[in-house]
């Protein structure tokens, strides 16, 4: 958006019109949300421990927030390039995808895990 503004100028034999434009420049930020709801909150945790890890490249000027409550992953992406943000949308999906047919494959997870050997 741009405003113009007319500036008269005068001289002793000479008329001029001087023309200024001012540019108003607004960023605009594409937001998109997802809520992936899972058959329990153990899924959800699986697989929001495993993409919380993968963030963003820099380079892609797109910020990926995610969020879990109870068995839904809450993800939320925001850029300013709409490409860039379709391009980090495809490639989350396939992450999750890739998780959500494991989770199929080997069954569901158990309902507590440690890291030591020894299941609580």
């Amino acid at each position: 958006m741009s405003d113009l503004k007319v500036y008269p100028y005068f001289t002793n034999d000479l008329f001029i019109i001087i023309f200024a434009i001012q540019f108003t420049t607004f960023t605009l930020i594409l937001h998109r949300e997802l809520s992936v709801p899972f058959p329990s909150a153990r899924e959800a945790e699986v697989v929001y421990q495993v993409l919380r890890v993968d963030e963003e490249p820099p380079r892609s000027e797109v910020t990926k927030n995610l969020t879990l409550n109870n068995n839904i992953l809450e993800v939320s992406f925001s850029g300013k390039e709409p490409k860039k943000v379709r391009v980090a949308l495809t490639s989350f999906s396939d992450n999750l995808l890739l998780v959500t047919e494991t989770i199929k494959k080997f069954g569901p997870p158990e309902p507590t895990y440690s890291h030591y050997g020894a299941n609580n």
